[in-house]
């Protein structure tokens, strides 16, 4: 007998569009939504597995939350996840069940992988994002009160900073969970979201660490440009298992939905002031830009109190100052 699941990446659902986005983001999730269903039923799969942050803010609105409960309810297997940190207010965990994505669990509509389940084939847990997570390797493991489950094959969905290459911010090298070896805690397949870009499919050990990327795209950095979208289909007969990447045929090139518009325009902005600030900081100002001969002039033109005058050339000698420091 085989089992499968789809996996699906960070989908951040939200009604409105990022600035970097050329068309209409909710249209083009809901496209992809749909095509995962169609290969959720092409292949049989037994469960659709999403890595958190399903919702872009817990703030969203009804009617939008209601056109994807609309979405959820028609996918052929049942979904299970993690909370992300975007699913969160604060990003804490303890505000859960005050969100949307709350309320879609105590609906059923979809499933807690942090309660655990098994199927007496497989077994899928989680772990959501919390203050913790990355703070040691150990927060990839599966949590001690799910590690009694019977099952042949465990999934485990984590939503954390797991990559393969260093980082600047708090993360978890891939390479670092080869120290826990193959102990019972070690998941077969560990399936992680959080960093939109992905790191496609390693082999540590025993376990298969899976991140397709996410669904959604929403800055224009070129790392997001040039990536196909994807998700990743988890076979096992009991015995062996394997994962496979594959390419959303609805998804557009990156180069048609997003835009750098406004990153340029950030960067020219940016140009700008900092030749001003240098402008002002340097000792050839008074040749280029005499402010106090303007205060003064202005000062007489409008006949304004000395103290005004003084008061407003004392501002302007305190700013140069500091802006020379």
């Amino acid at each position: 007998m085989t089992w499968r699941a789809l996996i699906i990446g960070d989908v951040h659902w939200r009604a409105t569009n990022p600035v970097a986005r050329r068309d209409n983001l909710k249209e083009a999730l809901t496209m992809k939504l749909l095509e995962c269903w169609d290969l959720a039923r092409e292949h049989c799969v037994n469960a659709i597995i999403q890595t958190g942050d399903l919702f872009d803010s817990p703030t969203i609105v009804y009617s939008t939350l209601a056109d994807l409960i609309n979405l959820l309810q028609r996918a052929p297997a049942p979904i299970y996840t993690v909370a992300g940190n975007h699913d969160l207010f604060g990003a804490t965990p303890e505000s859960l069940y005050r969100t949307p994505l709350g309320f879609l669990f105590q609906l059923g509509i979809v499933r807690n992988a942090e309660n655990g389940f098994d199927d007496g084939m497989v077994a899928i847990t989680g772990r959501g994002y919390d203050a913790d997570i990355d703070s040691d390797v150990t927060t990839y493991a599966i949590p001690p009160k799910l590690r009694m489950m019977p099952a042949n094959i465990r999934v485990h969905i984590t939503h954390g900073m797991l990559v393969d290459r260093p980082m600047p911010s708090r993360h978890t090298l891939i390479s670092d969970l080869a120290g826990l070896g193959d102990k019972p805690d070690m998941p077969h397949v560990l399936i992680n979201g959080h960093y939109h870009l992905g790191t496609g499919i390693h082999r540590v050990g025993r376990t298969l660490v899976v991140n397709p990327g996410a669904l959604c795209r929403l800055s224009a950095a070129i790392e997001e440009i040039e990536r196909p979208v994807q998700v990743a289909l988890l076979e096992t007969d009991l015995e062996h298992y394997d994962v496979q990447l594959i390419t959303l045929q609805s998804a557009r090139p990156g180069a048609e939905v997003l835009s750098r518009d406004h990153l340029i325009a950030q960067a020219e902005a940016e140009r700008r002031r900092e030749q001003f600030l240098e402008l002002l900081a340097s000792e050839q100002t008074a040749k280029v830009l005499d402010l106090a001969d303007m205060i003064r002039d202005i000062s007489a033109r409008e006949n304004l109190p000395d103290r005004v005058r003084d008061e407003a050339l004392a501002r302007i000698a305190r700013a140069q100052e500091a802006i020379a420091a």
